[in-house]
């Protein structure tokens, strides 16, 4: 199976918590996935020693396999994962450092996750630099996806259609913008704080379900090679 890293050089825009949701979903559809935390924070990791305690008690969840790792480690851990048939996600550090460079030299694709505004838009262009030139020294295109994520919940609002024409403006451009996008969603901090993902939490978010099982699709016809329209 594939290796995707979630990244992005900008604290706070969700990263470990889209990490953990996936995981979380990807289980109950029943694929194996393995999440690998990479970064030193280690939130991904926590989460799942929250959720352990809780399946330990008797909490009918899928048990994960998550693992905190940084440089060799990680890239080995991701290729065997990968060979026994494990979607493998990687929590990448929050920075452009050894540890999120060593997690995109082993990645098939990566998922940036934005929050649909300037200033987190700003962050995304130097990480596609990045993931460039990573790719030019390993002779292969790396696939980058972007996923908007903490999106007002007001209808009337309409940040994602402003954040693309500012994206068109900027020159920024990821291989792939999902069309399914995450809203600011207070239900994402209760479900962590039990080690579930939205899937799981009761009582249902019904909006935060759909949204997350949208995405998931959408994501899982990435990786497995589904024709989905590149935006370049």
């Amino acid at each position: 199976m594939s290796v995707m890293t979630i990244a992005s050089t900008k604290g706070g825009v969700g990263k470990s918590t889209l990490a953990v949701n996936l995981s979380a979903q990807l289980a109950q559809q029943g694929h194996p996935v393995a999440l690998l935390d990479a970064d030193p924070q280690g939130s991904a990791f926590k989460w799942n020693t929250v959720r352990e305690a809780i399946i330990a008690e008797g909490e009918q969840l899928p048990s994960l396999f998550v693992a905190s790792v940084q440089g060799q480690t990680l890239l080995d851990l991701a290729k065997e994962k990968s060979e026994q048939g494990y979607y493998v996600l990687i929590d990448s550090a929050g920075v452009d450092n050894a540890s999120t460079r060593s997690a995109l030299v082993r990645s098939d694709s990566v998922l940036v996750v934005c929050a649909p505004s300037p200033l987190d838009l700003w962050e995304v262009n130097p990480l596609l630099k990045v993931i460039e030139n990573l790719g030019r020294a390993q002779r292969r295109r790396v696939p980058v996806f972007l996923l908007f994520n903490k999106v007002p919940t007001n209808p009337y609002v309409r940040s994602v259609q402003d954040a693309l024409a500012f994206m068109e403006e900027s020159l920024i451009f990821p291989s792939y913008i999902f069309k399914a996008v995450l809203k600011d969603r207070i239900v994402y901090q209760h479900a962590i704080r039990e080690g579930k993902g939205v899937v799981e939490y009761t009582p249902v978010n019904r909006e935060a379900h759909s949204e997350l099982t949208d995405v998931s699709h959408e994501l899982l016809g990435l990786l497995n090679g589904k024709a989905v329209k590149e935006v370049v």
